[in-house]
């Protein structure tokens, strides 16, 4: 092994996350609750495909050949993950209405199958040739994983006609053993290997809230 040093002048990273889910749910309305006639109940079965798609991207440049830095010209890589998602759900829902308004939470678990794909490609542009050579790299990982899933909704609706009404409200979700790129990276520079994929830090957590704000046309 040769120990070089590792330095750069500028360093740009770019971390994204794309994420949908489609739902297919039945739905099972009881009767009102006790006293309360104003307050219903829902039970929820049904199943549930999400996709969580990360991307962690790396630019650096090092120094000039009269005032080097490291052993580097310049580094980058794409990193990408994939998760494909899918499994059973149950769920609960608590709702009652006055007249106009309606206020409502719900609480869902999904046990989902997460089917890991991460890929990973660079280059590596020496200062000096003759001691290390320009090398491109790219490098693959697959994994399944149970993947279990936590969401809490709370809503608020006005009632604006009998088919139409305006909702607010506030959602979170938690789910486990996702593969995220961004602590998958295996810096390690061997003869044989440029970088690589830590395997074995694909089982990220993850948690998402937000407000959200919309029409719901009912018929």
């Amino acid at each position: 092994p040769l120990p070089l040093p590792v330095g750069f002048s500028q360093v740009h990273i770019e971390n994204g996350v794309d994420t949908w889910s489609l739902e297919a749910m039945y739905m099972y309305r009881m009767h009102p609750l006790g006293y309360c006639k104003r307050l219903q109940g829902e039970l929820l079965l049904g199943v549930r495909y999400m996709q969580f798609d990360e991307r962690f991207d790396l630019t650096a440049t090092g120094g000039s050949a009269l005032e080097p830095i490291g052993a580097l010209d310049s580094l980058s890589w794409r990193m990408r993950a994939e998760n494909h998602i899918v499994g059973p759900q149950v769920g609960a829902r608590l709702w009652a209405r006055n007249r106009r308004w309606e206020l409502s939470t719900e609480g869902r678990f999904f046990a989902g199958f997460d089917q890991q794909s991460v890929r990973q490609r660079g280059d590596v542009q020496p200062l000096n040739a003759w001691v290390i050579d320009p090398s491109q790299f790219y490098h693959v990982f697959h994994a399944s994983e149970f993947t279990p899933g936590i969401e809490f909704r709370a809503h608020a609706k006005l009632h604006l006609t009998r088919g139409l009404a305006l909702r607010a409200g506030y959602t979170a979700l938690w789910i486990d053993n996702i593969a995220r790129p961004s602590d998958m990276i295996d810096y390690t520079w061997t003869s044989t290997s440029i970088l690589g994929i830590k395997g074995s830090a694909n089982q990220q957590d993850v948690f998402m809230n937000g407000l959200d704000l919309g029409l719901e046309w009912n018929r």
